[in-house]
């Protein structure tokens, strides 16, 4: 029942802020689900019920145009491998709205057609990593 709980937790916060994007890298078409927030915690936790990658801090220190005392660094959630994805799809799919929905069933249909690029050994691990999602800490 607790995972039911965080996984209903991370497709509303995906529902409100995340983004279902294709991208090119390298000639190819690729897609992405993501989420950016300033609360380290929030992407920690999504981090731990979907699976995928954290990344940040960032910041616009390297920008001093854009760099301003109130802007706080920030951090990112995100999934772009084919199994990473679909992993994801699985958990949050079922509690996302008409819109997020429909859009991440394109995203599922594109991504079911892109052959697996890894080597035998790589896809073991990418398979083993999207089963076994970490257990959410109860934390906060």
């Amino acid at each position: 029942m607790k995972d039911e709980i965080f996984i209903a937790w991370a497709a509303g916060l995906f529902e409100g802020k995340g983004t279902i994007t294709p991208r090119k890298s390298g000639g190819k078409h690729l897609w992405q689900l993501a989420v950016t927030s300033t609360d380290e915690d929030v992407i920690t936790r999504l981090h731990a019920v979907l699976g995928g990658k954290k990344y940040g801090p960032y910041g616009y220190s390297n920008d001093s145009n854009r760099r301003r005392e109130h802007h706080k660094p920030y951090w990112r959630w995100s999934v772009s491998d084919r199994l990473g994805i679909e992993a994801a799809a699985s958990k949050i799919g079922p509690y996302l709205l008409g819109r997020r929905k429909a859009r991440l069933e394109e995203c599922l249909a594109a991504v079911a057609e892109t052959p697996f690029t890894r080597a035998p050994h790589q896809f073991k691990r990418t398979l083993a990593a999207a089963e076994a999602v970490k257990q959410p800490s109860v934390d906060n």
